[in-house]
């Protein structure tokens, strides 16, 4: 039972996820990523980072998403890719196969920065939304 008093700082984890748009009428599904939220104390020096930091675990957190950087703000990734449920850390990724409303009619894909916050504590980590698999070897 970790008990504490605050967060000093927070981490998104997996740090970076793969989700795949699905479904659509194909014969692949949507594969969603889900987060959590860990909470650090600084320890005794007093620095974010360090190796004497104290992990308190998972704790509670409001997410979103934004785009990762110039190029999927520009693509509108965080319209279509999918959508972050705000209290579970979990992105369902959009419907497979083009779209029309995108440049060059191109799939649901997208480059999105995971943001989690938990009092005054942010913590973010990549998410790339990708076609759907079709070759599925029994081992991964």
């Amino acid at each position: 039972l970790a008990v504490y008093s605050h967060i000093d700082s927070l981490k998104v984890e997996p740090a970076f996820a793969v989700a795949r748009v699905g479904g659509g009428g194909g014969s692949a599904g949507k594969v969603p990523a889900r987060f959590d939220a860990v909470g650090y104390w600084n320890g005794p020096d007093g620095q974010p980072g360090t190796d004497d930091d104290i992990r308190i675990g998972s704790v509670p957190a409001t997410w979103s998403v934004a785009p990762f950087n110039e190029e999927a703000e520009h693509l509108k990734d965080t319209e279509y890719a999918g959508a972050m449920d705000e209290t579970l850390g979990i992105f369902m990724p959009a419907v497979a196969g083009p779209n029309p409303e995108r440049p060059f009619s191109t799939n649901n894909a997208g480059n999105l920065k995971v943001l989690a916050t938990s009092g005054e504590a942010t913590g973010e980590g990549q998410l790339i939304v990708t076609v759907q698999r079709w070759n599925d070897p029994p081992i991964r």
